[in-house]
């Protein structure tokens, strides 16, 4: 990962139009980053502003906010907004290098009046008059609006100008303001009155530069992607445009298969660095080595910053927005206001620079405080100055970045420690598991099979050999069908060390529930896997707590789950223990959130997770993460954002990296793509299943028959699911096997799935299995009133699609004039579902279809004819019109002529 890499040096489905799929890589040449940026996330802004321009009393507005923002392009809105509004716009750019002309930047802008420069020098109120009848001249009666980008680099002069004008009430004024400067005083008085409005521009949220990036590049940008761009950027457009245009310039932003990627760290453009650089190129020496420190040690305390000296220059800094300042455990961190800061000064600096700050900050930092909680940071600047460490350092550096739950710098450190120190079980133990959960399983497994050798050669404490065979299994595990092989590792260790038998026993059960073998998961957890009530979840019973939820989900007990993974979550935001963390427990939570119809509250508590996972590179979270992001929106109907999540993580994982997330995501995929008429997508999917896998997995079977099925396979095919679901029921697997009994009856065979899914929603407490039960047994039954019930159940739990069908089949089993309504409401349904295409909603409009005679009719009505002139036109009775148009309306479900 380059996170690592830089630590570590025959029912047809109509197919729907859809356009032509992008190429692999989009060409570099083929992208302009670099024109106007579509306007995005300032709404609020924008309106606020309007709203202030139609008041009558505000007579100034300020835009406020840091450099780059965006405030000048809010302002440009406005003025191009007054202009279409027949205004007189005058639009002024000030500039520090005009600040020491008088009037420098206002002089172009205003009218040809006869000006005495050194007249108005002298006596700066005696041309005014002249000045505003000439604006009022220029104006010939419109309102004018002066619009002044950068307010704090006007020289006196012309804000005493402003001022007039304004109190004169000749102008109105549009401005922006730099954050941390102040409202010059010849404006300020405004504010005491009321005439002055400010308006707060801030950075771009998460999801507004999500917006953004997909408006700029024209297509969905990878969730990771987006992250990196917005926590590079902080939110500013300004940064992100260059970001944007850097990574593009450099080769590392590219599309593949229609989603945009970041293969390195978001790298500023020269451009940007330069900027920023000549920012700070007029800082005095303290501020300028303080400045150069943060840059290469990104951190440091307000004592190790300012040392025995005057925090003056320090507070100075924070001021201008160069540095921030927070507060952690009572000690106050200062870190450079933006994150390109550091980027641009960096690369000024050449490497013997950075090293000799590093070996400084390193031998300061020793003196202030030798060991605790800097310990670790001390080791990470002598090492990135390259100055030698003993084994022991280098280990004890590799187990606090373990309690850090910094992956990377674990990698890193242990891989040093071993370099020096040969193969101690401990730091390949740390290497080993670093890699698995940065997505290296090959490799994890090659260093860990040797802490397995080393630990067995020379014998140490039981929880160094349990987390061995932990690691070792795991990472098996994330190799296609590696289950068994972990599932090997782990009764290995067991036949050498039977007492190992119950501590081992959740990575048991959570291999089971990978192989879809719910019982036996059930039965290694034990039958009182949790001690006391499920609310009062200990440290020591977390693990067990998210193993015992996932099995509960796959057994159909998802109120139990939900209660369990509900307790996990809570006791996990006191657990430090790197093995089982909070995100763990989010994922499980989420999952049960899911079973239990919640689907709202699973994709954002799945988002949670997916956040904590991305900022310590715990690539199996994030994978498992958005695969229940890619089922919530599959459950939801948004087939798009569904298919989006499953080409990240195809993406990210690769066919031997996670694999088992690879094939899980190119199911899901396959299932979305289908249910939009995309059949030859999801045939080339489908064909790059491995040839075991739907033996393997339920869900890829699933996505097998649906699109064999859509392809034109025979029907006998759905006899599959059948028999996968009458031996998944027998490994206690209900929730999976509801999943594909309803697939039977969506396909158009409930009754081969009613009997058997009703069997398994009276041995379960889900939700959802209760109501995938209800539907095929009201399809079964071709049962109008409870078809209706179960599609109003549907659409309150946010399931558009299989809502969408269920008001479909009413409506084919319903009388006309309901029926109609059950159409209006499955049509609605189905749009909000992408306009899914399965072979239910396909059937739509069958008895919604006009006759000949009807289609005529209800053409010469819609065009106005009356009734009367109907009938003669087509040699008709008015009373045999009335019935047709009558018809007409209950088929389309219209109340008259105005709604035809």
């Amino acid at each position: 990962m380059r996170r690592r890499q830089r630590a570590c040096q025959n029912v047809p489905i109509m197919r729907a139009e859809h356009p032509t799929t992008r190429p692999e890589q989009v060409p570099v040449a083929e992208l302009d980053v670099r024109g106007r940026w579509p306007f995005v996330g300032r709404a609020a802004q924008l309106a606020a502003v309007r709203a202030a321009l139609r008041s009558r009393s505000a007579k100034a507005l300020l835009l406020c906010g840091p450099s780059g923002v965006g405030k000048s392009r809010i302002a440009s809105e406005v003025a191009t907004e007054a202009v279409g509004a027949g205004e007189r716009v005058l639009r002024v750019t000030a500039d520090s290098a005009l600040a020491e002309i008088p009037l420098g930047a206002l002089l172009p802008v205003l009218p040809g009046a006869a000006l005495d420069l050194d007249s108005l020098a002298n006596h700066p109120s005696a041309p005014f008059d002249t000045i505003r009848r000439a604006l009022r001249d220029d104006a010939a009666g419109r309102r004018i609006l002066l619009v002044v980008d950068d307010l704090g680099s006007l020289d006196r002069l012309s804000l005493a100008l402003i001022a007039q004008l304004l109190a004169a009430e000749a102008v109105r004024l549009v401005a922006t303001l730099r954050e941390g400067e102040p409202i010059p005083d010849t404006v300020l008085s405004l504010w005491t009155d009321g005439a002055g409005v400010r308006v707060d521009v801030p950075a771009l949220t998460l999801n507004e530069c999500a917006e953004l990036l997909e408006a700029v590049l024209d297509d969905p940008v990878a969730h990771r992607a987006v992250r990196d761009f917005h926590a590079a950027s902080q939110g500013n457009p300004l940064m992100l445009r260059e970001l944007v245009a850097g990574a593009h310039e450099a080769g590392d932003l590219e599309s593949r298969n229609g989603i945009w990627r970041l293969s390195g760290p978001p790298q500023g453009t020269v451009a940007l660095q330069e900027l920023i650089r000549a920012r700070f190129a007029t800082l005095g020496p303290s501020d300028r080595d303080l400045v150069r420190r943060l840059a290469v040690c990104h951190t440091l305390s307000l004592e190790e910053a300012v040392g025995d000296g005057d925090p003056a220059h320090a507070a100075r800094l924070e001021q201008q927005g160069v540095i921030a300042l927070r507060e952690h455990d009572g000690t106050l961190w200062l870190t450079l206001g933006h994150p390109q800061y550091g980027e641009a000064i960096r690369a000024s600096l050449s490497r013997l620079e950075r090293i000799g700050i590093l070996a400084d900050q390193a031998r300061a930092t020793a003196a202030i405080s030798p060991e605790g909680s800097n310990e670790l940071r001390i080791a990470v600047w002598n090492l990135d100055a390259g100055r030698p460490a003993n084994a022991a350092s280098l280990a004890r550096a590799a187990g606090l970045a373990s309690l850090a739950q910094d992956y990377p710098m674990m990698a890193r450190f242990s891989a040093a420690a071993l370099a020096v120190g040969g193969p101690d079980p401990e730091m390949l133990l740390l290497q080993g598991y670093s890699l698995w959960i940065l997505g290296e399983n090959e490799e994890s497994i090659g260093v860990l099979e040797a802490a397995r050798a080393a630990d067995s050669a020379d014998p140490g404490p039981t929880v160094r050999t349990v987390s061995i065979a932990r690691a070792l299994a795991s990472a098996h595990a994330g190799r296609r069908f590696g289950e068994v092989d972990a599932l090997a590792v782990l009764d290995q260790a067991v036949r050498d060390s039977p007492e190992l038998a119950d501590t081992l026993a959740e990575q048991r059960a959570i291999l089971f529930t990978y192989l879809e073998r719910a019982d036996d998961a059930a039965a290694a957890l034990g039958p009182e896997p949790l001690r006391g009530e499920i609310g009062e979840i200990g440290p020591d019973q977390l693990s067990a707590a998210v193993v015992s939820s996932l099995t509960a989900v796959s057994q159909g007990r998802s109120a139990q789950a939900l209660a369990i993974a509900e307790a996990a979550v809570h006791a996990a935001m006191f657990e430090n223990e790197p093995v089982t963390t909070l995100r763990r427990a989010r994922v499980a939570l989420a999952m049960a959130q899911l079973w239990c119809s919640q689907l709202v509250a699973a994709e954002a508590t799945a988002n949670l997770g997916l956040a904590e996972a991305i900022a310590v590179d715990d690539e199996h979270t994030i994978a498992y993460a958005q695969l229940i992001l890619a089922d919530c929106a599959l459950a939801q109907g948004q087939l798009r954002r569904s298919e989006q999540w499953c080409r990240e993580v195809i993406g990210s994982v690769g066919a031997q990296h996670q694999a088992r997330f690879h094939d899980q995501a190119s199911s899901r995929l396959a299932l979305a793509l289908t249910w939009q008429g995309r059949i030859d997508e999801a045939v080339a999917v489908r064909d790059g299943f491995h040839d075991r896998l739907a033996a393997h997995n339920s869900i890829a079977l699933l996505a097998t028959v649906w699109v064999d099925l859509a392809a034109g396979a025979d029907r006998e095919i759905i006899r599959r699911l059948v028999e996968r679901a009458e031996e998944l029921v027998t490994r206690g697997e209900r929730a999976v096997a509801a999943v594909l009994l309803h697939s039977v009856s969506r396909l158009g065979e409930p009754e081969a799935a009613a009997p058997l899914l009703r069997s398994i929603a009276e041995a379960s407490d889900s939700r959802d299995i209760a109501l995938l039960a209800e539907h095929a047994i009201a399809e079964a039954e071709q049962n109008a009133d409870r078809l209706a019930a179960v599609g109003t159940e549907w659409q309150s739990l946010g399931s558009h699609i299989l809502a969408a069908e269920a008001f479909t089949a009413a409506a084919l089993h319903s009388s006309s004039r309901p029926a109609t309504r059950l159409r209006q409401t499955a049509a609605h349904l189905r749009r909000l579902a992408d306009d899914a295409c399965t072979p239910m909603l396909e059937r739509l409009g069958e008895s919604a279809r006009l006759t000949r005679r009807e289609s005529e009719i209800a053409a010469l009505a819609r065009a106005g004819h009356s009734t009367h002139q109907i009938a003669a036109r087509l040699t008709l009775s008015p009373r045999t019109v009335d019935n047709h148009l009558y018809a007409v309306y209950q088929k389309l479900g219209v109340a008259g002529r105005d709604e035809l």
